[in-house]
């Protein structure tokens, strides 16, 4: 029951916010609770297969962590406008974006060397299994990767392998932003140099074992189409109910296609006949959108501990942690275990607890306020860059807002599945994706 009144309430929010306050349908806040509303209305559909009764608790930090987003966005925008008097709507582009032919085979060979480089490691790593398919050596390192805590460097892609894959990541980011523009401008579809570098990419990360970098890639070309969009239309629009169904149609086929790439990176088996595909499918979708609301009330009802023995913020900030760990030798900051995998009534849950897990756990319910609040206001400060301008007071150029938030659109769009935000923006790792932003722009454009 709680559940069911919960689905209604965000949606009750969406709804008052994008007709009486903003009508930008896909706004920060809007992306946000639609992630978790998505998550929590699936479950309804699993409410019996998991056991799912929602504890009062979860109840309330779901619903205030929404709550606190929109408060965070909706404050930092009235003080961005009443601190900022002369305000324009950005306008569109109206000229197309050519690129440097020298930078762009630069790219295009670090893009090569990626590939080629993963290619090598994943081979060698898996010789140890002999006579393995493709898809069942990068399982076989997947697997090894993710159980055991003693690998030794050797054992892990290089770190040099991992920054040519981050540039090729911030490239595939850069042309998709020229692609989208070029083609608002000309109509042109297709963009060979940007298709390129993209299958290159998503060849490297198929390749690790990876599915999630793809889908940042695309949810991030995405956001970034509905920007210059929105530019075009003066930042209003609405959707038809055509354009509804057409959204859901897509996303349900996006969803097809990442649950049967598990086949090909080598995590499921062979399609047997239709009746099983559709119970695997329904399993799968269930343990990506339906099961984190199921573990993260498990873990709030049966679980939670005030004192969990790890420092101040601990599983909130844990890629700096870790990152502190390495460096420090603290060995239980840099091997520590999560919750881990989990199975209710037989059936598999996965990982994954949410994006508010982390800050309950650390903070409690005050902690999943005050940091979802900061987080709304973090993301109106980015937004409101892209779309609002300033003569003469543009210190970083739109376009340079826009790749931000596409790059880290995905810490919205997943709010549902896991803690992106704090984990990867608030780490060192962020800062090395900024530097590589700029080498990239700086290689292709001259803007």
């Amino acid at each position: 029951m709680l559940l069911d009144f919960l689905v209604l309430l965000i949606l009750l929010l969406i709804i008052f916010y994008n007709k009486y306050l903003n009508k930008e349908p896909l706004s920060p806040p809007i992306v946000f609770s639609i992630s978790i509303w998505i998550s929590c209305f699936a479950a309804i559909f699993y409410k019996e297969f998991y056991y799912l009764n929602l504890c009062d608790d979860t109840f309330f930090t779901i619903l205030c962590g929404v709550s606190t987003f929109y408060l965070g966005y909706i404050l930092y925008g009235y003080y961005y406008k009443k601190r900022n008097k002369f305000l324009f709507l950005s306008p569109p582009n109206r000229y197309e974006i050519f690129i440097n032919k020298k930078g762009y085979y630069i790219l295009l060979v670090v893009n090569v060397l990626t590939v080629l480089l993963t290619y090598d490691f994943l081979m060698k790593v898996s010789s140890a299994y002999g006579g393995m398919t493709l898809s069942e050596r990068i399982l076989a390192y997947r697997i090894s990767y993710m159980f055991n805590e003693n690998l030794s460097p050797d054992d892990l892609i290089p770190w040099y392998t991992n920054v040519l894959h981050d540039i090729s990541y911030a490239g595939v980011l850069w042309l998709g932003y020229r692609w989208i523009n070029n083609f608002m401008v000309t109509s042109k579809v297709v963009d060979y140099k940007f298709f390129v570098i993209a299958s290159l990419y998503i060849a490297s990360s198929l390749l690790s074992g990876g599915r999630g970098n793809i889908v940042y890639v695309f949810l991030s070309l995405a956001v970034i189409y509905y920007i210059l969009k929105m530019r075009e239309m003066n930042w209003r629009c609405s959707f038809s109910v055509v354009q509804i169904f057409k959204g859901i149609f897509w996303s349900a086929i996006g969803l097809v296609l990442f649950f049967l790439s598990t086949i090909l990176i080598g995590r499921g088996g062979a399609i047997v006949d239709i009746d099983t595909f559709f119970y695997e499918l329904y399993l799968g979708l269930g343990v990506y959108i339906a099961a984190p609301i199921k573990l993260l009330d498990i873990f709030i009802s049966e679980e939670y501990i005030l004192d969990h023995g790890m420092p101040v913020g601990f599983y909130t900030f844990n890629h700096i942690y870790h990152w502190l760990g390495l460096h420090l030798g603290i060995k239980e900051w840099h091997q520590f275990s999560d919750f881990g995998f989990r199975s209710v009534n037989g059936v598999f849950l996965g990982n994954v607890y949410t994006t508010f897990k982390p800050y309950y756990q650390d903070f409690g319910l005050v902690g999943v306020c005050v940091l979802c609040m900061f987080m709304g206001s973090l993301f109106a400060y980015i937004y409101y860059r892209i779309k609002y301008t300033q003569e003469n007071l543009n210190y970083i150029s739109q376009d340079v807002w826009i790749i931000l938030y596409a790059f880290m659109f995905y810490s919205l769009a997943l709010a549902f599945f896991y803690n992106w935000f704090y984990e990867y923006f608030f780490d060192i790792w962020f800062l090395k994706m900024m530097v590589y932003f700029y080498i990239v722009k700086r290689l292709l454009f001259t803007f």
